[in-house]
């Protein structure tokens, strides 16, 4: 039986909904995977891709063996310590991927170790939450088209020593012998917790963007919110899992969620509350 009558009006209600921050992050995640295997013009045109690495002052010497290696690597390297907008905006041509070296935190403008991200406007359901957000894809998207057109991440330091611990990680990563696992695409997508329908049909939803849109090459490895998904597992035990699945090698890692200065919050389980917690993170993965 057609849920509503006919199927125009399911087609209307499910494009009224796609449009939902939900989806919009699917299909960033997605997106962001078609840019990892889709060369940009730079690159096709056999120049060297362009890595800008935008720091503070204070970080540039522990960033050394990390710039070495990458022109080593065969990468055009830009260091920036002007604003982030500024270093874009000088650079010779669009960059294949952007480093931000420094960390943000409203209110702490005036550290030496602050380095700003965007702050998009942020879709409210609950009339407490605050009116924008912290966004370093957002950098990326220079067209302005909510789709980032380069690779943006970050190394998030206040001190010298967090960037020497970072670069030394990334360095032993990259030496390591190359494995399976290292061709894995680690995904905790959380709960949109906007109703049990639409979480459901969200949750279906990426699973099968990721599956459709995933090169043949990489092995998906997911947790989901959905407890009706095998993906779920014990729910209890989802930070934890991710955790220790991290340690053992992937390629990259995407991780979709409401998320606050402190956590990322991903499922309400009757009175239990599954998040990850900043605090809890580092102490898991400082030495792993």
């Amino acid at each position: 039986m057609d849920l509503f009558g006919n199927r125009g009006r399911i087609d209307a209600w499910l494009a009224s909904w796609a449009s939902s921050r939900v989806l919009l992050e699917a299909v960033l995640a997605v997106c962001f995977l078609l840019l990892l295997r889709s060369p940009n013009a730079a690159e096709a045109n056999d120049a060297k891709p362009l890595w800008l690495v935008v720091s503070r002052e204070q970080f540039l010497s522990s960033l050394k063996p990390l710039i070495e290696k990458r022109r080593l690597d065969g990468f055009e390297v830009l260091v920036s310590t002007a604003h982030v907008g500024k270093s874009l905006a000088a650079a010779p041509r669009l960059p294949n991927y952007l480093l931000l070296v420094g960390d943000d935190e409203a209110g702490a403008e005036q550290q030496p170790w602050h380095l700003p991200a965007k702050r998009r406007k942020l879709y409210h359901w609950e009339h407490d939450q605050p009116e924008s957000f912290a966004s370093d894809t957002a950098w990326g998207d220079v067209d302005g088209d909510l789709v980032p057109d380069m690779a943006v991440g970050r190394i998030p330091a206040r001190t010298p020593r967090d960037v020497e611990v970072v670069v030394n990680k990334i360095l032993a990563f990259e030496s390591q012998q190359p494995s399976e696992r290292d061709l894995q695409l680690l995904v905790w997508a959380g709960s949109p917790m906007f109703g049990a329908l639409i979480d459901k049909m969200a949750i279906g939803v990426l699973l099968s963007s990721l599956q459709s849109g995933s090169p043949g090459w990489v092995r998906l490895w997911i947790i989901a919110a959905d407890p009706s998904q095998p993906y779920c597992g014990w729910p209890p035990d989802q930070p934890s899992r991710f955790c220790r699945r991290m340690r053992q090698g992937w390629l990259c890692q995407i991780v979709i969620g409401h998320g606050t200065v402190s956590n990322f919050l991903y499922l309400f389980v009757y009175v239990i509350v599954i998040q990850f917690v900043v605090s809890w993170v580092g102490d898991q993965l400082a030495e792993g």
